[in-house]
């Protein structure tokens, strides 16, 4: 017994240096090795730009998209015919504070010129307005074009100043004329305009607001008409509604929102509904969301692997 313990003390002694120096090799393995999100993954940076544009190699610098001293913001990826394209919000101060959509497409000879989306004529170069604020936008690829829906109040896009939902397309090359799809002398104030396309149709919805407060509407286009605008909440069942999504779903579309209530105890509580449209029209309202005491905002949604789901 007296022999065999320095031989079992030596071997314990032995295994931990070794389990040691084993740990040390894994830690020096971790702080040598590049960060992961460096070499995977597309990644936007930057809120209120200049914003940039991270590619998936690990020797690539970062490319300033935007490429001016504004504001940039509400940055949208999409993908269409091939090409990468960069949508986003640039907000000018002077002369007065103005917004306009700009874009850029990632093509095989790298980075096209900066075009802006909402002049009548877009092109490379400044916005052709001043003291113009975009209400939300949105970009959609449907009937293979380029889709792209905002709130405008110019004047020279839509028949008055209270903020109207206008739409045009690209194919690549070429632009269609601004739309306005609010109804012609419709004097409420609507913004924050979602898209998205169901095969058939393309599918806008937005809040629409005057005095007795806000709802959502939609209309949708199918063969190049569009239909009439519908409600898909009503001021007469209560409450206050905005911020709307739409996405496609089989045979129809998934609408949801934000709802504030000020009947209820807690008035200042935002929930998000939800309601879903098909062939046989809409289906009744129904929460997705109601924790006392929380603000649920800013939902997003997607339908997948035979489901809806939903974030916010």
């Amino acid at each position: 017994m007296s022999q065999s313990c320095p031989l079992s003390c030596r071997t314990g002694r032995c295994g931990v240096l070794l389990l040691t120096v084993v740990i040390l090799s894994l830690l020096l393995l971790l702080l040598l090795a590049p960060a992961a999100d460096a070499r995977h993954g597309l990644c936007v940076t930057g809120d209120y730009g200049p914003w940039t544009l991270r590619s998936p190699a690990a020797d690539t610098e970062p490319v300033d998209v935007s490429n001016s001293h504004e504001s940039d913001f509400q940055q949208r990826l999409v993908s269409y015919d091939g090409t990468l394209y960069v949508v986003w919000l640039t907000e000018e101060e002077e002369p007065e504070v103005t917004e306009f959509i700009q874009m850029r497409a990632l093509g095989p000879e790298g980075w096209s010129d900066r075009v802006v989306v909402n002049n009548a004529v877009p092109g490379e170069g400044h916005f052709e307005g001043t003291d113009i604020r975009v209400a939300g936008y949105d970009v959609v690829v449907h009937d293979g074009l380029l889709w792209f829906v905002w709130s405008t109040p110019s004047p020279d896009q839509t028949d008055g100043t209270d903020g109207d939902i206008v739409v045009r397309s690209f194919d690549g090359e070429a632009w269609s004329p601004i739309l306005e799809i609010t109804p012609a002398g419709d004097s409420a104030i609507d913004i924050t305009p979602t898209a998205t396309s169901t095969g058939d149709r393309m599918v806008v919805a937005w809040a629409t607001g005057t005095s007795a407060g806000r709802r959502i509407v939609t209309t949708s286009m199918a063969n190049g008409t569009w239909g009439e605008m519908v409600p898909v909440t009503l001021l007469e069942d209560g409450g206050d509604d905005f911020n709307p999504r739409v996405a496609s779903i089989p045979g129809g579309a998934f609408f949801a929102w934000h709802h504030r209530d000020p009947t209820a105890e807690e008035p200042t509580q935002v929930t998000i509904q939800a309601r879903v449209e098909d062939a046989g029209g809409f289906g009744r309202a129904f929460p997705i969301s109601g924790s006392a005491g929380h603000e649920d905002m800013w939902v997003d949604m997607r339908w997948h692997d035979e489901a809806m789901m939903i974030a916010w």
